[in-house]
């Protein structure tokens, strides 16, 4: 794949995530660049869930310099992981290489041990859901906003908003998952934004999700009740943490700076760290 190509889909990545979560995903953005397609592998494995990075390096094009050195993780399934740092530390673009949007510049990312320049992208990419930070909903209705070009039943419709607290006040509506959604989903409250967003990323049952401050206007007991209903799925959860408060929990969490990982550990342990970065963060934060 050309330099270009990096930079243009990296640079259109936010407004078209929402994209992501449908079969199409990959195929329409180089539709749209005009461009030729990825080198891709040809092995279409069903995701446990497990990712690792061994002495990842990254840059955009190949005369840029470095946004991620020598990067090594292991996530193992059914964790929930968070990415934490300041404004242009690395955490977003590790993010894209989680969930099998770039390949690393050097070093290796393996899917449950397989590496992902032998793997089908876009079957990979169709097992991993993104809930972004901004919010993109369409007028349609709630059931088409979630659905997508995804046919789903009605049964399994409702077990997926009952995971996320949404089926009881979509219920409650007039027109019930028929009810028309406006513009940017302003007939909605925040919260159900969200939780409708969360909803569309787990109609394709994925193995791994990425959550952009994907819950903030969501209330402590929701956001606690729907992180465990992910777990009780197996679902590994990545999240880029904007609100330290909500990472409290993660099995690991991941300090960056510079694009290095500079720390590492559960919550309690990174706040025993004498002058460690995250427990400067935290200290702010709060």
């Amino acid at each position: 794949m050309s330099s270009l190509l990096f930079g243009k889909i990296n640079s259109i990545f936010d407004t078209i995530v929402a994209f992501y979560n449908s079969k199409t995903f990959l195929s329409r953005i180089l539709e749209i660049l005009g461009e030729e397609t990825e080198i891709n592998g040809v092995v279409k494995h069903d995701l446990n869930g497990e990712i690792t990075l061994k002495n990842v390096s990254f840059s955009y094009t190949r005369d840029s310099k470095k946004v991620l050195s020598n990067v090594s993780i292991e996530i193992k399934k059914g964790e929930k992981v968070a990415i934490v740092g300041s404004s242009g530390s690395g955490k977003s673009t590790l993010s894209k290489l989680l969930i099998g949007l770039f390949p690393a510049s050097s070093g290796s990312i393996l899917f449950d041990d397989l590496d992902y320049n032998l793997l089908d992208k876009q079957y990979l990419r169709q097992q991993i859901g993104i809930v972004p930070q901004d919010m993109t909903l369409f007028n349609k209705t709630i059931y088409e906003n979630i659905a997508g070009d995804i046919s789903v039943s009605e049964e399994e419709m409702t077990k997926i908003c009952k995971l996320v607290n949404i089926h009881d006040e979509i219920m409650e509506m007039p027109m019930g998952y028929n009810t028309l959604v406006s513009e940017m989903g302003m007939n909605l409250s925040g919260g159900q934004r969200q939780r409708i967003i969360l909803a569309r990323a787990l109609v394709k049952k994925p193995k791994i999700i990425l959550l952009d401050e994907a819950t903030s206007y969501l209330d402590n007991v929701n956001e606690k009740e729907i992180m465990q209903k992910f777990k009780e799925q197996n679902i590994t959860i990545i999240v880029i943490a904007h609100r330290l408060s909500t990472i409290i929990d993660s099995n690991q969490i991941f300090v960056m700076d510079k694009g290095e990982i500079v720390e590492q550990g559960s919550h309690t342990e990174l706040l025993n760290m004498k002058n460690g970065l995250y427990k400067k963060l935290y200290q702010t934060d709060y």
